[in-house]
């Protein structure tokens, strides 16, 4: 049984009434057509903060952005083949990066420098230097949640489930989901 881990005080809805907010696409550059030489293209969004959106597109290879409103920034970590972006917080991001034969590391941006994380999966959400995640825990076969604080992690695994599984963070909240009996 899949579960809500924690609720939120901030909800999306679909409804179909003017209370539904404004809609806006966002389509890296480029991603918006076919095309066989390179394949299916897209883009896909992950996180945000204020005004900044990351997530990855995919035009030949796959490439990390930042949406800043009008203004697309591509993120590549050096020297990789595949670069995700997942979180931000601020002019800090983080993701994975990985090579050509499938190898991936998690990473973290401040805007400017590139380094690699030593955390046991994919970083999914940072806020205030605190960075969450998950990954593939070869002891249960399930899946565990992590939580970063810039020098340690620690693993999240909600009592009595099967797999943990955590999206978001502000401050030390953490958000996502569980599947077991809670």
């Amino acid at each position: 049984m899949k579960k809500l881990l924690v609720a939120s005080v901030v909800s999306l809805a679909c409804l179909g009434s003017s209370k539904a907010g404004t809609w806006t696409t966002i389509d890296f550059p480029g991603t918006g057509s076919y095309s066989e030489a390179l394949g299916i293209s897209y883009t896909n969004a992950f996180g945000i903060s204020g005004d900044n959106i990351v997530g990855y597109y995919k035009y030949g290879a796959t490439h990390g952005f930042v949406y800043a409103r009008t203004t697309y920034t591509t993120l590549d970590y050096p020297g990789s083949a595949v670069t995700a972006a997942y979180g931000i917080s601020g002019s800090n991001v983080v993701g994975v990066y990985g090579d050509a034969f499938g190898s991936s590391s998690a990473f973290f941006y401040d805007g400017t420098t590139y380094g690699s994380l030593n955390v046991p999966g994919e970083p999914h959400g940072i806020s205030d230097g605190n960075i969450i995640g998950f990954y593939r825990n070869s002891s249960t076969g399930g899946i565990s949640s992590f939580f970063y604080n810039g020098g340690t992690w620690v693993a999240l695994d909600a009592p009595g489930t099967t797999s943990t599984v955590a999206y978001g963070v502000s401050g030390n909240n953490v958000v996502g989901y569980c599947r077991g009996d809670i």
